[in-house]
């Protein structure tokens, strides 16, 4: 036991992959990632995820190879869209053109009832119920040959809500082009998946830089995505002719000589449905396979907080589970599984939003917010990440004789101060009766320390209805 070594699974969804046709995706075999070789990981995956352009329905991939090209400067480096955009301000800057493009410009104008900024695109619901409607129906599948983009009319489209003058003034043609260009990067951060594509690279990098990695401490990533294991587990007779079978239990415990995984991490928030009651049990068979724990995220939804923005306060919260889904997920809590599971709550903040006086750009002039964020806005991440860095940390230290059950903190987090206050790094403060609130709907809980840059995790409880630790190796 003394010489096994801690390997740890993260699954996720890094690549865009639930997004892409099903001939185009590679076996699922781990790769181990580390602090040194994070970007070229990020390479070898082919990341790939449509832009949303314009209101016609015009696409851009983003294609990041590195964590930085996630950051508005690199964005506005490496899109096409940025490029044309930038073309088109040379030309209202330059004198010999100025007037033909400015017309142009004017020809973009919308109706002044459509005159105001555009809205930041809502996000997609999460596919729930039917998996097969999620797979024919809900995800979007890139055709072999894309469309030629017609860039005069996209731009027209991105600069024309901007557009509110006629009088041929440079400097206010240059100011609209300056609007477009920030609306369109609101726009591009702020689209789901997007957000969902950054907050998993942004906690891996924490996670990386976190646990210092060797002989005997090793990360390694599984690019799977949550629809793609539910397609691949439900309705089966035997878990063992699943493909995420092979990497999580064949190759380590069913051949002579592998290397049981000490802890896998699922970067997915587990809502309370029958559907995720069933694909958490299977994955948590696979971990108690492995003598490890299966640790994700679970929605607020369990305690009746979907937003803790809206509802901080614990006696507002108020849980509202269909009757399958709570037989469903109390048959789970009640079962030997259940000690080899976590579902932490609430998330973490990942980073700070971009700024003048928090986060600064450097190729452009842009603020990501033009009036106070809400809470939804801000880019929240799976606090999964934080528990692997405590238990991974916790074996760098101390070997396999550290606690499993005492926890720790966590500091050099983002910290966002607006009115004079502190945001919550962890979305809310957690009293002790509203912990203990946590703690029975079955979720491990984040603490929030107040005006610091810190969180706390004072003990690992798993999903067992008896309120006790989660099980590993290491118990």
């Amino acid at each position: 036991m003394a010489s096994q070594p801690f390997h740890v699974l993260l699954v996720g969804d890094f690549s865009g992959r639930d997004r892409k046709p099903a001939a185009s995706k590679r076996p699922l075999r781990p790769v181990i990632v580390d602090r040194d070789n994070l970007d070229e990981v990020m390479a070898s995956l082919e990341v790939e995820i449509p832009i949303q352009l314009g209101r016609e329905g015009a696409q851009e991939a983003f294609r990041p190879t590195e964590l930085d090209h996630f950051h508005p400067d690199r964005l506005f480096d490496r899109l096409e869209v940025f490029a044309k955009l930038r073309q088109l301000r040379r030309r209202l800057k330059n004198n010999d053109t100025f007037a033909a493009a400015a017309d142009e410009v004017r020809s973009w104008a919308t109706p002044a009832e459509k005159t105001s900024a555009p809205k930041p695109q809502e996000p997609t619901p999460a596919p729930t119920g039917n998996v097969l409607e999620s797979i024919l129906g809900e995800a979007p599948t890139p055709s072999s040959a894309p469309a030629k983009t017609d860039w005069a009319r996209v731009i027209g489209e991105i600069v024309g809500p901007y557009v509110q003058h006629v009088e041929p003034d440079q400097e206010k043609f240059l100011a609209t082009v300056d609007d477009a260009v920030a609306g369109q990067m609101r726009t591009l951060l702020h689209d789901p998946a997007f957000r969902e594509l950054e907050a998993r690279w942004y906690g891996l990098d924490l996670l990386v830089r976190r646990v210092a990695t060797d002989a005997s401490l090793k990360l390694f990533l599984l690019d799977v995505g949550p629809e793609e294991l539910r397609a691949d587990l439900s309705g089966r007779d035997d878990p063992r002719d699943a493909e995420v079978y092979k990497p999580m239990v064949e190759s380590t415990v069913e051949i002579p000589g592998g290397h049981p995984w000490a802890l896998i991490v699922g970067l997915h928030e587990f809502q309370p449905s029958v559907a995720d009651a069933l694909l958490l049990s299977d994955l948590g068979t696979f971990a108690a396979r492995n003598e490890a724990s299966f640790v994700a995220a679970g929605s607020g939804a369990f305690v009746g907080c979907p937003s803790p923005g809206n509802t901080p306060d614990a006696s507002d919260w108020k849980e509202e589970l269909s009757a399958d889904a709570r037989e469903a997920w109390t048959l789970l809590r009640q079962g030997g599984v259940a000690e080899h599971l976590a579902l932490t709550w609430p998330r973490y903040l990942v980073r700070l939003p971009y700024g003048k006086k928090t986060n600064p750009t450097e190729s452009f002039t842009f603020e990501e917010f033009v009036k106070e964020p809400g809470h939804e806005e801000l880019l929240w991440g799976n606090g999964a990440y934080l528990v692997a860095t405590l238990l991974a940390r916790g074996f760098a230290e101390h070997g396999w004789r550290f606690s499993g059950g005492i926890g720790s903190e966590i500091d050099g987090l983002p910290y966002y101060v607006r009115d004079d206050e502190a945001t919550p790094i962890a979305e809310l403060y957690l009293p002790e009766r509203a912990t203990e609130r946590v703690i029975g709907a079955g979720l491990l809980p984040i603490h929030s320390m107040r005006n610091q840059d810190k969180v706390l995790i004072q003990r690992f409880v798993s999903l067992a209805s008896s309120g006790g630790l989660i099980k590993g190796r290491w118990s």
